[in-house]
């Protein structure tokens, strides 16, 4: 690697939420006029099972509302503002589906990462319902989907080989190359805190 450059790429931690309301419409724009290369973003299933965009299991510290994301139906998500808790002219901003976001996605270039969150039992119904948007999109070579459940992210490498896969962790593993060749994945997103220098050499 002597002599040569690493390109690093810029993502938006869900959207440009350092001045936008995370995980909406509003802040995934900015993040591509403001130049970003990608923009990471959370994925959970509704009591409906739809794919939406909000972070925490529940929606009461980013909404109007309150209750399990897991709880509620993608109508009853649509009735909360998803923007009033950061501003009052962000009122406007609702919860989206995994979909409307992709169909957004497919008017810019900007690559997406997508975070699967929930709880293990929902497993096979957040793999079904990914697989099931993916494959209404042209946007394999733009997406990377990611999951602290490395069984989920497994799984859909084998479903979807062409798009890029990784494993996120809290903590540094022992020898993660060994574990990532294991589960043949190459993706592997940690907390720079845990990086060691050896293995930024290897």
């Amino acid at each position: 690697m002597e002599g040569e450059w690493l390109l690093i790429k810029i993502y938006a931690h869900r959207g440009y939420s350092d001045k936008y309301p995370e995980n909406t419409m509003v802040a995934f724009q900015a993040a591509v006029d403001y130049g970003a290369d990608g923009i990471e973003f959370d994925v959970q299933l509704t009591k409906d099972n739809v794919p939406v965009v909000i972070h925490d299991l529940t929606v009461d510290r980013t909404t109007t509302g309150s209750g399990r994301v897991r709880d509620l139906t993608v109508r009853e998500l649509k009735e909360f503002s998803a923007g009033a808790w950061f501003g009052e002219r962000f009122d406007s901003q609702k919860i989206s589906t995994l979909e409307e976001v992709l169909a957004w996605a497919m008017g810019n270039s900007i690559m997406l990462n997508i975070e699967l969150k929930g709880v293990v039992t929902d497993r096979e119904e957040m793999i079904a319902a990914i697989l099931s948007i993916l494959k209404k999109f042209d946007c394999e070579d733009r997406l990377i989907l990611s999951s602290f459940d490395h069984p989920t992210i497994q799984s859909l490498t084998e479903e979807a080989p062409l798009i890029e896969m990784a494993i996120i962790v809290a903590s540094a593993l022992f020898k993660p190359e060994e574990y990532l060749r294991r589960l043949k994945i190459r993706g592997y997103h940690f907390s720079h805190i845990s990086l060691r220098e050896e293995e930024i050499r290897e």
